[in-house]
């Protein structure tokens, strides 16, 4: 059964003193279904090809959203996040009997050919597409972007295998990670330093650091717990609660107060280091699955109003859930993501309709669910992973 159509998102009021900034394109342009169904042309999956197709669908929908809260058309022939550093690494890849590869590859260059198909080409023809030829050029770009995460993720010994690589199960998270680590000043980031817990000290035992904190802040599931489900306030909790003393926590000496002490963590994040509220935050939730879903409801709130962020008692800004990796154990990754351009929620599978997006309601998004490819078994998804905008500058 088709599922059912979700209405574009409505109009929100900006809140007081804040500046809205409109897309190029409105609600009174509202494009014929052959114009949506070649902007919604994305990668089609092959080989266990998941993990890579979902981690680039959210990939570009952070990249759409940011130019829109820049006052910039979402459709730029070049991304806007900072693309990975060059790292050259040659090697050969087996492709038959007498056949091999040797090749450089440039993870930063592959991503902005990809994103190039997906953005630039289907934005320029989309009236004319030849989707046969578009879609086997994806899926080219795609193996490419695939090819340069395995080399740059794989120990060096490995790349020999790396064509037994290519065909594997990977990690959606790991590749998202990978794109976005070099745009990390966009990302709030989040981590925590020890702090004697002595009444008359309270120092911290060492200098707050961001160095190598990823641009997803993991949440456990007792933190969602003591949240109730509501991984927003999760977030909160986080950054802003120093963590729980351990019950077999020793005590050690303080090397400022010279005390034994207990030491909690102190939270930290990259809006007092940078001194900026970020564009955008991603959640990673547990990878366990919530059983049953009644135990731990996801509160992801997709139809709710901006959530405002507090972090040390200041309103950072505003943020508008618009991606979730959606995830069935050791199976199957797709996204759920609400298209700028649209303003509705779309459902990225690159196993069903041939890769194209399929309108979803928005009620269930971010929820554990039955899902599958018609004809086959349907499997049980729940989210590991959430990406949220600053709404502050975003017109909808």
């Amino acid at each position: 059964m088709e599922a059912p159509v979700e209405a574009p998102v409505a109009a929100v009021a900006a809140p007081s003193g804040l500046k809205r900034h409109r897309p190029a394109s409105t609600a009174a342009e509202i494009p014929s279904d052959a114009l949506l169904s070649s902007r919604r042309l994305s990668n089609k999956w092959k080989a266990n090809s998941c993990w890579v197709d979902a981690a680039l669908t959210l990939w570009e929908t952070m990249q759409r959203w940011r130019l829109i809260s820049h006052d910039q058309s979402s459709e730029l022939r070049e991304p806007p996040l900072q693309l990975p550093a060059v790292e050259r690494s040659d090697c050969t890849l087996k492709l038959g009997p007498g056949a091999k590869l040797i090749f450089a590859s440039n993870l930063g260059q592959v991503l902005c050919e990809w994103w190039r198909l997906r953005v630039g080409e289907i934005a320029a023809t989309e009236r004319e597409l030849d989707v046969a030829a578009l879609t086997e050029q994806l899926m080219a770009a795609r193996d490419a972007v695939r090819l340069a995460v395995l080399q740059r993720t794989l120990n060096s010994a490995l790349h020999k295998e790396l064509g037994e690589e290519m065909e594997k199960f990977g990690s959606a998270h790991r590749a998202l990670e990978v794109f976005t680590q070099s745009a990390h000043a966009s990302f709030l980031r989040a981590g925590s330093t020890p702090k004697c817990a002595a009444l008359q000290c309270g120092k911290l035992l060492r200098s707050p650091s961001l160095t190598g904190l990823p641009t997803a802040i993991t949440l456990s599931a007792a933190e969602l717990t003591d949240a109730e489900g509501d991984c927003f306030a999760a977030l909160q909790a986080k950054v802003n609660t120093p963590g729980k003393q351990g019950k077999r926590q020793k005590k050690r000496a303080c090397p400022h107060c010279n005390l034994d002490s207990h030491f909690l963590e102190q939270p930290h994040t990259s809006v007092v280091a940078d001194g900026a509220a970020p564009t955008l935050l991603v959640l990673d939730l547990p990878k366990e699955p919530p059983y049953p879903a009644a135990a731990l409801p996801y509160d992801l709130r997709p139809s709710a109003e901006p959530r405002p962020l507090y972090i040390g008692g200041t309103v950072q800004g505003s943020y508008r859930l618009v991606g979730v990796l959606m995830y069935a154990t050791r199976y199957h990754f797709f996204a759920d993501v609400i298209d700028p351009r649209e303003r509705r929620w779309l459902r990225y599978d690159g196993r069903v309709a041939g890769g194209v997006g399929q309108p979803t309601m928005a009620g269930g998004v971010g929820q554990p669910t039955m899902h599958g490819k018609p004809g086959e078994p349907r499997r049980y998804y729940y989210p590991t992973l959430a990406v949220y905008v600053m709404d502050s500058q975003v017109y909808f």
